[in-house]
């Protein structure tokens, strides 16, 4: 009788699309709080200062609090990444599901990160 349940290599090669879709929600949301983080300094003419409006949340660049706490984030994204590749590289009963769960559960750290950088 013919086995039909994927052998474990056929198993573990279908990590990948899923780390690839996480990796690029790491990089969009990288990019995305650095963006809001990071000081803007060319909006105004040479030797005049950058007025930011006096409004909550602040607009992008308009915060140096922002920086550090990007950097954080940013620095728990990777390691949650890193972590989902080290799964689904070592552990021998990684399964699809899980790599979905990892996939969905970083969509959703990475809206919470760009939330917390929005609102410092």
């Amino acid at each position: 009788m013919v086995d039909g349940s994927p052998s474990f290599a056929t198993r573990r090669a279908r990590a990948w699309p899923w780390l690839a879709a996480t990796a690029a929600v790491v990089l969009l949301a990288t990019v995305s709080m650095w963006r809001l983080a990071l000081p803007r300094g060319g909006e105004a003419p040479p030797g005049v200062p950058v007025v930011c409006p006096a409004v909550y949340p602040a607009p992008p660049g308009c915060s140096p609090e922002r920086v550090p706490v990007a950097a954080l984030c940013t620095a728990s994204l990777v390691v949650l990444l890193g972590a989902q590749a080290a799964g689904a590289r070592l552990l021998p009963g990684w399964r699809r599901s899980w790599s979905v769960a990892a996939t969905v559960i970083m969509v959703v750290v990475a809206l919470l990160a760009y939330r917390i950088v929005f609102y410092t």
